[in-house]
């Protein structure tokens, strides 16, 4: 009667064996990113390396904006030009073909993914905490304001001044800075880009 039951007990083990390994080969692959995951992750890597390096350079956070500066360009540097050449192949080659899944596309995940370095759930779960975080404390729009204060120098003339929007001075008055202007491009190509990836 031993024998029955010892068997019984093996095929448990073994049956709660396999059931683990199932377990955890299911865990492995969660943890690692599908391609869109690894662009999306690279992206707002560039996101907060550009805006962590506007606040340390406007001494906004002047506390903590350099160290997280210095963090996230470290995974994304030169994070504008990645965001504006990332909307630029997309616009020429998704566009151009009109091909969802063209060669084309599968190079510009490619060349998003090789500045990631890593692929696993750890790195998507730290640019989210540190979205959060540039949001709590309210980075985006201490910029924002900087930009205006800088600009309002030369926006100082009464509105009446002005006679209609024709008139050149007041575009002048109201043209946007060149930092301004960088910063609504890299907002825009930004945005294309997750949207591309939505589409995807």
């Amino acid at each position: 009667c031993a024998l029955p039951i010892l068997f019984e007990t093996a095929a448990a083990r073994l049956h709660g064996a396999e059931s683990e390994v199932r377990g955890l080969r299911k865990m492995t692959e969660r943890m690692i990113l599908t391609q869109k995951e690894m662009e999306d992750v690279v992206l707002k890597r560039c996101w907060l390396a550009r805006y962590w390096g506007l606040a340390a350079q406007l001494g906004i956070c002047a506390d903590i904006a350099m160290s997280k500066y210095e963090h996230w360009s470290s995974l994304a540097p030169l994070p504008f030009e990645v965001v504006i050449s990332a909307g630029q192949k997309a616009k020429e080659e998704s566009w151009e073909t009109g091909d969802d899944d063209s060669d084309s596309k599968s190079r510009l995940v490619q060349d998003l993914n090789d500045l990631t370095g890593e692929g696993n759930i750890e790195s998507m779960l730290s640019v989210e905490m540190g979205l959060k975080e540039l949001a709590s404390l309210k980075v985006e729009e201490s910029i924002g304001c900087a930009f205006s204060q800088q600009r309002r120098p030369n926006s100082s003339r009464s509105i009446s001044d002005f006679k209609s929007p024709q008139d050149g001075k007041y575009t002048e008055a109201f043209e946007l800075s060149r930092e301004e202007s960088e910063d609504v491009l890299f907002k825009e190509v930004f945005g294309s880009c997750i949207w591309l990836q939505l589409l995807s």
